[in-house]
């Protein structure tokens, strides 16, 4: 028999003055007539399977509720777990079965103490195809907004009893659960430590999004490089933590974190494992050479043409001058202006929605661009530079390192536009000075190439090596 609620106890008081207001919090008394004992069961509606509820919880209890003899009788049923079906967890703190609570799951409180089940039945996005990973002949499994389901992706090819996963909380005001995965044995314990330090120092109300736990983790906060790696792809990561990195699930968000991270691993592709070695290392040169045009094309034609023409063969020199034939503006202007004008068709189309997105940029990029030169805006030299450099930008296979790319070219053009070749040659070497002296969570950035004395340059960097020959994707560390 159920009836209206009466708060006749400190804890179930608490529980229930903390949902105040709160018309989906749902909390009924179940009273044994041949005793008197009241149970309180409580949980937030539409997070709970209700048909797990009444088939294991409810109708069970329902069949012994008679047998009962008084409340310590209750309480002793419930703990041997003799009228219901699943596994529960016992607990007595107000606020730790609050969280529970909140974390969608059932509780029955006898007396004082609360039984909590594991029972949830709020609607998931099921294991789809990855979107910004994809490909033809790896795995077609992506990762989803559930942590439990995305660590059982990686205990499923994982199966072994090395993967160990720890269980963190971050969250002042609204706990967010979080996983860190690591293969015992092979991930160094400095690594483990040092991420497990960093996790627990997390000061933060709640984590709302991905930037919130990115931000707070890196050591660099104000570096654009991007020091952990975030993919979608359970493969990926799965090879990873056999390489000796440590991985971390975060409850709500759809990727799972790689780290330490070095540069060579931005570089490189889920898909080049599923394909012929030479064919990958192809592909992986291509995409070097795509990085250097990306970053430094526009800024070298603005060096040359304003600063040394000298460089340039006569027939080029010629078309190019032809080409500049009554345009107004100054070579810098013309790369300006097509570079910001390409970078709100980039963002414009990525805000609408899919369809009509790809359709916004390619055409808008056509009629732009076309327009810009039928009105000696800018010359035709000009679209076609910043075309080149913004197509090798998207070859790179990492969206953060990518953006970064795109922000140190708008950096390049300007250096390049005051200081010419010998402007550019200085920025570059002071950014790999830069590379070289950073690191992540205590690896070198540029690791293998620095700081590893000539060993497995070649095992899978610019190139990949056979997998014969290949111990691992990196080295291990």
């Amino acid at each position: 028999m159920i009836n209206k609620l009466k708060k006749n106890n400190e804890l179930i008081s608490k529980i229930v003055d903390s949902f105040k207001e709160c018309d989906d919090f749902l909390c009924q008394k179940i009273v044994c007539e041949k005793s008197n004992v009241e149970i309180y069961k409580m949980y937030i509606n539409q997070l709970v399977n209700k048909n797990l509820v009444d088939e294991a919880i409810l109708r069970p209890l329902s069949i012994h509720l008679n047998e009962i003899n008084g409340s310590q009788d209750m309480i002793n049923k419930l703990k041997e777990g003799s009228i219901y079906h699943i596994d529960y967890e016992i607990l007595i703190d107000s606020k730790k079965i609050i969280s529970k609570i909140l974390e969608a799951n059932y509780v029955l409180v006898c007396e004082n103490i609360a039984f909590v089940f594991d029972v949830k039945g709020y609607t998931l996005r099921s294991v789809e195809k990855p979107e910004s990973e994809s490909s033809s002949k790896g795995a077609k499994e992506s990762f989803i907004e559930s942590y439990a389901v995305n660590v059982s992706l990686i205990r499923r090819r994982l199966q072994t009893e090395k993967l160990k996963v720890l269980n963190k909380v971050i969250g002042s005001e609204t706990p967010t659960n979080i996983s860190i995965m690591y293969v015992d044995g092979i991930a160094k314990k400095e690594l483990i430590k040092e991420v497990i330090n960093r996790v627990e120092n997390i000061n933060i109300p709640s984590l709302v999004s991905s930037s919130d736990f990115e931000e707070h983790i890196s050591s660099r906060k104000y570096s654009l490089l991007p020091e952990i790696i975030a993919t979608e792809r359970p493969d990926k990561v799965a090879a990873n933590l056999i390489e000796g990195k440590v991985v971390i699930a975060i409850d709500g968000v759809p990727n799972l974190y790689i780290m330490p991270a070095v540069f060579a691993m931005f570089m490189q592709a889920p898909e080049e494992y599923s394909i012929n070695y030479f064919v990958s290392s192809f592909i992986r040169i291509l995409r070097y050479v795509c990085l250097f045009i990306a970053m430094l094309l526009p800024a070298l034609y603005i060096a040359i043409t304003a600063f040394h023409q000298e460089m340039l063969p006569t027939t080029l020199a010629e078309s190019i001058i032809a080409s500049k034939q009554d345009v107004p503006l100054p070579t810098f202007l013309e790369i300006i202006i097509m570079l910001f004008s390409f970078e709100i068709l980039l963002e414009a189309g990525a805000r609408m929605p899919k369809t009509a997105g790809q359709t916004v940029s390619i055409v808008g990029a056509l009629i732009v661009g076309e327009a810009a030169v039928n009105a000696k805006l800018v010359s035709p030299v000009v679209v076609v530079i910043v075309a080149a450099s913004a197509i090798c930008g998207f070859v790179i296979p990492n969206q953060d390192l990518s953006n970064a790319v795109r922000i140190g070219r708008a950096g390049m053009v300007l250096i390049g536009s005051v200081a010419g070749l010998y402007g550019i040659s200085i920025s570059t070497i002071a950014l790999v000075y830069y590379l070289c002296s950073i690191e992540s969570f205590g690896v070198d950035y540029l690791k293998p190439f620095v700081a590893n004395k000539g060993m497995n340059i070649t095992a899978d960097t610019i190139i990949r090596g056979h997998i014969n020959k290949k111990k691992g994707k990196m080295v291990r560390w």
